[in-house]
């Protein structure tokens, strides 16, 4: 028995094809071009870490996300139509360095991870559609920064009762070590145990140094006089919101009060702040002339249970450099130590 056509078939009875398909195609494809023509970057942010928490200060060592939102339902060509480039320790936007297109969805945003290794201070990421990318639709990014300050004490930095300077401070300690120290954000001041002396003189010689409170570790290392001012700076940018990761006291001086009347040092003994310190005493087998000066001005011996290290030496107190490099822990000199602190710092995500 033949089979019987279904009247409604047109396309079988007459042999056509329907022009809808072609028709919805050629429309869907002048809409994705008009989507790609008016399509552009609204927002930048970042940059996240993985748990999708933004993070103010970054390190050079580890990979951050970023977003960028679209005024446009994000589809996968527009997807790839999205430029991203950046620019370094500048605002010039015509200057930036293009990177690559593209990136994964991420809630209705654009999703991408960099890591950044150039710039000193900072670099700026950009996303756009243009041919140049827009400096407003953009995103800061700063870089960790650490400094250290090395105080030096009686005729350090300048004479001291006709004596001096000595830069003992200077040359044994802080040159020495800033030459091993990181090259990129890393710096150190030299100073004068007068130069920390009273507020008037850290808002000139100190806080100007410092990159910011929430992105700066502060380390800070005090010979003689320089240690017991020093303290006292690590508890004052403390109380001020500063980061003190490192105090390190080398046989500091400054309890007696004679020295006191003829000294820029404060009167109070100090009351350190800071997530880590390390106190040496100098307590030689015979006396020079330089131990005599530090007894006359009195050597700060804190207490014990108040030092994270308090180890004693049988150098003179001339010799800051040798106690600096003296092994205190676990193997390690106060200046094994304070590199490490300063390189997990920058290091840390």
């Amino acid at each position: 028995m033949a089979s019987i056509k279904n009247i409604f078939d047109f396309s079988e009875v007459f042999d056509i094809k329907s022009p809808f398909s072609n028709w919805i195609s050629e429309n869907s494809l002048k809409k994705e071009e008009l989507d790609t023509k008016y399509l552009s970057v609204v927002r930048v942010e970042g940059p996240f870490n993985e748990k999708g928490e933004m993070i103010k200060y970054i390190s050079r060592n580890h990979e951050y996300y970023y977003l960028a939102s679209l005024n446009k339902t994000i589809t996968s060509i527009n997807i790839e139509k999205i430029k991203w480039a950046v620019s370094y320790d500048d605002d010039n936007a015509e200057k930036s360095f293009y990177l690559f297109s593209g990136g994964v969805l991420h809630q209705n945003k654009i999703k991408i991870k960099l890591q950044s290794t150039l710039g000193k201070k900072k670099f700026k990421v950009y996303a756009y559609t243009g041919n140049v990318p827009i400096n407003g639709i953009s995103v800061d990014v700063k870089f960790k920064h650490s400094i250290a300050f090395f105080i030096g004490g009686a005729g350090d930095s300048k004479k001291y009762l006709g004596q001096g300077p000595t830069f003992i401070a200077r040359d044994e300690v802080a040159i020495p070590f800033s030459s091993i120290a990181p090259i990129e954000n890393y710096s150190f001041k030299y100073l004068g145990y007068d130069d920390i002396y009273k507020d008037s003189k850290i808002k000139k010689n100190v806080l100007p140094l410092i990159e910011s409170k929430e992105g700066t570790a502060i380390y800070i290392v005090g010979h003689s006089l320089g240690g017991w001012n020093g303290a006292h700076l690590s508890q004052i940018l403390s109380d001020k919101g500063y980061s003190i990761e490192l105090l390190l006291t080398l046989d500091p001086v400054g309890t007696k009060v004679g020295v006191t009347l003829i000294s820029d040092i404060y009167w109070a003994t100090p009351k350190p702040k800071s997530n880590y310190w390390i106190n040496i005493y100098a307590n030689p087998d015979s006396d020079e002339i330089d131990d005599y000066i530090a007894w006359g001005g009195g050597q700060w011996i804190p207490n014990k249970n108040s030092v994270d290290v308090f180890h004693e030496v049988k150098y003179h107190h001339r010799h800051a450099g040798k106690m600096f490099k003296e092994i205190v822990k676990d193997g390690n000199s106060s200046s094994d130590i304070l590199l490490s602190t300063i390189e997990k710092f920058l290091q840390e995500k």
